[in-house]
Order: C-alpha cells, then sequence, then structure tokens
C-alpha cells in the first residue's frame, strides 16, 4: 500500500491521472478501457480483461483477484494492473503465464520477506539447488529468487531485464534452479519459453536530418558511440546498446534512467530500422544512370575528336599549307559598337567615359552580332579546311598561273 501511495502521489502530489504503465499492450489496454482513471471496481475491470483474455469464473477468477488486488480492497489501480503486467509478461500470454508460474507451480511463494526466504531454505540445506521465488518488496514489478548454492549457502538474487520464466529455465540449465521448495519435480516451462519479439522503431525523416546535421546517426548508441541501440527502456522510452545498460546498471545499482534518471521498470528488445528516403534511392538511381550517359557521351567526344586528329593530319600530308588561304578578316567598318582592345580603351577612356550611358543601351545587339560574326568565320574556316574545296581552289590558282606564264611567252 505505501508503494502505491508513493507511486499516485509524487512528492506529495497527486498525479494518478497521469500514471505511465510500464507495458506498450498494457498500457493501450488500460486507456482504451478506463480512459484516465486510476482505481476502478474488481467487477468493471474482470470484464474488461476477459475480453481480450479468457479465464474462467469461480475458483481461478477469485485467484487472479487475489494476485493483483495487493491491498485487497476489491478495486484495481493502475498501479496494481502495471505491476501484475510486469510480473507475468509477455502481454500475449498473460494469463497463462500467470497460471504456470503463480497457480501451479511449487516454487511460488506471494508475499513473503527476504527474512522469510532464508528461514524456508534453511530447511534445504543438505539439497543444493533448492529454490523459491516471490514478488520482491523493494523492486516493485519484480521478482526475486532465493537458492541454495553447492556449498550450502542461501543466495537471493532480482533478475535484471529478463522474464521470471526465462530466467528459472537458464537457471535449471545451469544447475541452480532444480528443486522448487525442497521438492523433486521441477515443473517443464519450456512451453512458456517463447522467442522475445523485438519491438521495431522507425527512424523518421525530421530524426534522421537532426542526426545528420551532427554527423551521426539516430541508431548509435550515444554513450559507448560504438555499438546500434538494442534496448529501450521502459516506461520512459530511451533508448540504448544492452551492453551500456548492463554497465550502469552494476555501477549505479541500476535503479534509474541513465538519460532522465526515471525509474527503471522493465526492458525491450528493439530493432532500429534506419531512415530510407524513396527520393533519395530515385535520386541515386538517377545520378548513376546520368554518370553512365556522360561516359557514353565522353567516348563519342573522344572518337570524334581522334576522327578530325586524323583528317587534318591527311590533309596536311597531301596539300602544302602555303596553298591555304587565311580565313576573310571581318569588315573594318561597324555600325555598332566594337569590342575594344586595350591600346584602344586606354585612348578612349574618355570618350567610354561619356557614351557609356548608349553603349550600355546597344550592348546586347552588339554581343548577338558578335556571336553571329563567330560563327560565320568558323564556318568558313571549316570550309577552307575541306579537302573538296581545298583542291578546287588548287586548281584554279594553278590555272592563273599558267595563263600568266602564257602571257609573258
Amino acid at each position: 500500500m505505501l508503494g502505491e501511495l508513493r507511486a499516485m502521489f509524487p512528492g506529495g502530489i497527486f498525479q494518478g491521472d497521469s500514471y505511465r504503465v510500464t507495458k506498450p499492450e498494457a498500457k493501450e489496454f488500460w486507456m482504451r478501457s478506463f480512459g484516465n482513471k486510476c482505481v476502478v471496481q474488481w467487477i468493471r475491470f474482470k470484464e474488461q480483461l476477459r475480453s481480450v483474455h479468457a479465464f474462467e469464473e469461480g475458483m481461478e477468477s477469485m485467484a487472479l483477484k487475489s494476485t493483483i488486488d495487493l491491498t485487497c480492497n476489491n478495486h484495481i489501480s493502475v498501479f496494481e494492473f502495471d505491476i501484475f503486467t510486469r510480473l507475468f509478461q509477455p502481454w500475449r500470454s498473460l494469463i497463462r503465464n500467470w497460471n504456470q508460474l503463480a497457480v501451479t507451480h511449487p516454487g511460488y511463494m506471494a508475499f513473503l520477506t527476504y527474512d522469510q526466504v532464508i528461514a524456508r531454505l534453511e530447511h534445504h540445506l543438505h539439497q543444493p539447488g533448492s529454490y523459491i521465488f516471490r514478488l520482491s518488496c523493494t523492486r516493485m514489478g519484480q521478482w526475486a529468487i532465493g537458492h541454495v548454492t553447492s556449498k550450502g549457502a542461501i543466495v537471493q538474487t532480482i533478475p535484471q531485464n529478463t522474464p521470471l520464466y526465462e530466467a528459472l529455465v537458464q537457471g535449471f540449465m545451469g544447475g541452480c534452479y532444480l528443486y522448487p521448495d525442497g521438492r523433486d519435480v521441477n515443473p517443464d516451462l519450456t512451453n512458456v519459453f517463447e522467442p522475445a519479439q523485438r519491438g521495431k522503431v522507425k527512424v523518421t525523416e525530421e530524426q534522421y536530418e537532426l542526426y545528420c546535421d551532427i554527423g551521426s546517426t539516430f541508431q548509435l548508441c550515444k554513450i559507448c558511440a560504438e555499438r546500434d541501440k538494442d534496448t529501450r527502456i521502459q516506461p520512459c522510452g530511451h533508448l540504448l546498446c544492452q551492453p551500456c545498460l548492463k554497465g550502469w546498471q552494476q555501477k549505479s545499482a541500476g535503479h534509474t534512467c541513465p538519460y532522465c534518471r526515471c525509474d527503471i521498470r522493465g526492458t525491450e528488445s528493439i530493432l532500429v530500422e534506419p531512415y530510407r528516403s524513396g527520393r533519395g534511392q530515385w535520386e541515386e538511381e538517377e545520378g548513376e544512370d546520368e554518370q553512365e550517359e556522360d561516359d557514353h557521351e565522353d567516348i563519342e567526344l573522344m572518337l570524334k575528336e581522334m576522327a578530325a586528329t586524323r583528317k587534318f593530319s591527311h590533309l596536311d600530308f597531301e596539300v602544302p599549307m602555303s596553298h591555304l588561304s587565311a580565313p576573310p578578316l571581318l569588315p573594318k567598318t561597324l555600325t555598332t559598337a566594337r569590342c575594344p582592345s586595350p591600346s584602344r580603351q586606354t585612348e578612349t577612356s574618355e570618350t567610354d567615359t561619356l557614351d557609356q550611358h548608349s553603349r550600355s543601351a546597344g550592348s546586347g545587339n552588339g554581343a548577338r552580332r558578335r556571336h553571329t560574326q563567330q560563327t560565320h568565320r568558323l564556318d568558313s574556316m571549316a570550309r577552307t579546311l575541306q579537302p573538296g574545296h581545298t583542291e578546287t581552289k588548287t586548281r584554279r590558282e594553278g590555272g592563273i598561273e599558267s595563263g600568266a606564264q602564257r602571257r609573258q611567252t
């Protein structure tokens, strides 16, 4: 009852309507069934629970009530519900786990204290491997397992981040938990033991951009900065890697979250799915295609240059360079402003200063005309270098020279 009051009135202020249930599925069930109420009657709670988990009326219903109703007042609080769902997790097999661990298991001792466990196991010191388990009085929502070691000592431990059935199975395989309350028959819990389903955490676009700005990733553990996050602390929801959590719990008693100092009531194995942008993938594929097209264009340009080089080499071999005429000169008299040479600019600096406004108005037309003139010049050079044009010009010059010789004769 004291633990419930502390949970409902942290710091002496009522916060029962904002109490956070540890397990996500249990939290969703309570909010859907009872909203923000912190206490409901047992009859109403039983009806809602039976709608998702089947159990019989009569003895089973009474046994379930005695396990959940810790204060024995015919009401179920959100705190008591949270304790029950943490003890007999996971949610999908809640009632089955409760039946096998609390109803039929001979090692279950509901409300024994630390000293009472030692007193009970002292009767089995001659039988190492004897064990019993109870609800922890100091760590609400967790189990405490006491057993007799091979040296005849009595040790009590609280499993960290492990369901009870998993801890009992591992202890049986390790030779620690063999005889429940000194009995020779140890229940088989392998049918309860299920592989833990890892929760998935998807990285949003906002988180992706935020961590890119600081040169990191969302999935990287921020404590060690070496491994990816794989564990979620409950109920605060902070993420870190399992080795960092174990190290923190060993050094600081492990009662609070290393980030927010909230009480650690449980943990969940998770898998962080990195952010995948469909647009980014499309842009990457498009970039690869453009790079391939650029490669093809480079190859084509190289082939053209090689062909042009062979063509000019062939012309140099057949036609002497002295027979080639220079390209036509541009007309000296232009109606538009010409591009001033350095010397011209020095001589006419004052004139340019006075006529700056008039020349700026015609700069657009002058640029277009200069572009046209340069295009004509390049075309004339290309025609000059063509084989047919060169041969015709050579024959014409040869005819003129032979006519001049006849006139001289």
